[in-house]
């Protein structure tokens, strides 16, 4: 900013306000400030880069995922657009949890960035400060201290903050209901909530508050939902991290981590990648290697073995332990996955009753015998199944 260009006392004084507020709120929901400086005429300030807003996604949004600007958005759309949503509002939850409170004021389209790639598992950032203000409560009843009126973006400015009434943080709630009309693509002005109206009248599964998965069987459903709830109790890093999960009229969709390669990629190009045959035993590299690998698939198996309640996979093989490309996270390279067959294991119950695990569940090749005839078994049954693999 070149103060000597004719910028007002109050431009002037918004972008140092900016660089305050910015200089505070330090986290993963505001884009971050780096430094500031004044050097001859000119105000510099360095902050993190975000390439995008939500303002391009969603004047971009409809070709991207190509859809007619004027038709409903499909069940994939959605999903995207509640993640947004998601991130937007905790963003404003963070700014409003703050001690003190901050208003931002400008809550716009314009305002809230969107990165390229995800940092702290989140795209989305607030930005521009510079309408910013701290939270007192005891202002808004008074009325000779209020918060300036008629500030932010028209359009999404709240009413009483444009009738220059007394406001508090709420404001930016408003500004949130705005964003979400643009994100949702419907209109509150015309919005009946005593009559409500369908979002699509091609596809149902985003007008139902509850959907029946038709297109599966009972069994198939039963571990699908199985999968999801299990993936939500074992977040770590020795399983694929778990997202999020929905359900459309036909199928339930996981969310999570993405691992592009699995264990049986590498057994297969193993001997390529080490030069060697096939019948040519392994070298000490290639055997350190296979060390490496076999040890944090035993460390994976020994950590949802040691839950409360213990968790057996029942279907560990090659496909099912992926390999994360890139740089180790906490120093691992492989993740447990596909834990829709997977179980919680009380020992008491299962080998102390008459009730047993169902029998002959995962895959032929690797299933411990025990489960193949249909005897009683617990956790063990991953061992034999791990020594498989």
């Amino acid at each position: 900013m070149n103060l000597a260009d004719n910028f007002s006392d109050k431009e002037i004084l918004r972008v140092f306000k900016e660089t305050k507020h910015m200089s505070k709120v330090q986290s993963k929901y505001c884009v971050e400030y780096y430094d500031s400086w004044l050097e001859r005429d000119c105000y510099y300030i360095q902050m993190e880069l975000y390439a995008d807003s939500l303002k391009n996604f969603l004047e971009h949004k409809p070709q991207e995922l190509d859809r007619d600007k004027w038709h409903p958005m499909n069940s994939y759309e959605y999903f995207i657009s509640c993640e947004i949503f998601r991130e937007i509002l905790e963003c404003v939850q963070y700014l409003h949890e703050m001690q003190p409170p901050i208003i931002h004021r400008d809550l716009s389209p314009a305002n809230i960035l969107i990165s390229e790639s995800a940092k702290s598992g989140r795209f989305i950032k607030l930005g521009d400060f510079g309408l910013a203000t701290i939270h007192d409560p005891q202002r808004i009843n008074d009325t000779k201290s209020k918060y300036t009126g008629g500030v932010g973006t028209y359009g999404f400015m709240a009413p009483e903050v444009f009738d220059c009434k007394p406001y508090s943080h709420k404001c930016d709630i408003y500004s949130l209901a705005i964003i979400g009309t643009k994100l949702f693509e419907f209109d509150l002005v015309t919005f009946d909530k005593d009559n409500p109206q369908p979002y699509s009248s091609h596809n149902a599964n985003l007008n139902d508050p509850e959907i029946n998965l038709e297109g599966l069987n009972a069994k198939e459903k039963e571990r699908a939902l199985n999968e999801a709830q299990s993936l939500l109790k074992v977040r770590s890093p020795y399983v694929v991290e778990y997202y999020h999960s929905w359900e459309t009229k036909d199928q339930v969709c996981i969310q999570m981590e993405l691992c592009s390669h699995n264990l049986r990629d590498v057994i297969d190009d193993k001997p390529h990648l080490f030069d060697r045959n096939d019948e040519q035993a392994l070298n000490e590299f290639e055997y350190f290697v296979s060390c490496k690998i076999f040890e944090q698939i035993l460390e994976s198996v020994q950590y949802i073995h040691k839950l409360d309640p213990i968790i057996i996979h029942r279907d560990l093989k090659p496909e099912n332990i992926l390999v994360i490309s890139g740089q180790a996270g906490n120093g691992k390279f492989l993740k447990l996955c596909d834990f829709g067959l997977a179980k919680f294991h009380d020992r008491h119950v299962h080998y102390m009753t008459a009730n047993k695990h169902t029998a002959d569940v995962g895959d032929i090749r690797y299933m411990a015998p025990e489960v193949i005839q249909g005897k009683k078994y617990g956790h063990k049954c991953d061992i034999y199944t791990t020594l498989k693999n």
